[in-house]
């Protein structure tokens, strides 16, 4: 959570198939000077030490 230069996209279980292509796009439009989308926030590494991540469903995101 400390490296600024460390992104992860991954833990998309049995959604990988549906999910990682929408998570692949919104990553590459960030990473190549766009604003990070909303659904990042949600799931930042640091929600699991400051406790923003028992605050918000486990899964509510949805393409299409």
């Amino acid at each position: 959570p400390d490296h600024p230069d460390f992104f992860l996209a991954c833990g998309f279980v049995g959604h990988g198939f549906m999910m990682a292509p929408i998570v692949g796009k919104l990553y590459a439009e960030w990473l190549t000077g766009g604003t990070p989308h909303e659904i990042f926030s949600r799931y930042h590494l640091g929600r699991f030490t400051d406790g923003s991540g028992a605050s918000h469903p486990k899964e509510d995101f949805n393409i299409g």
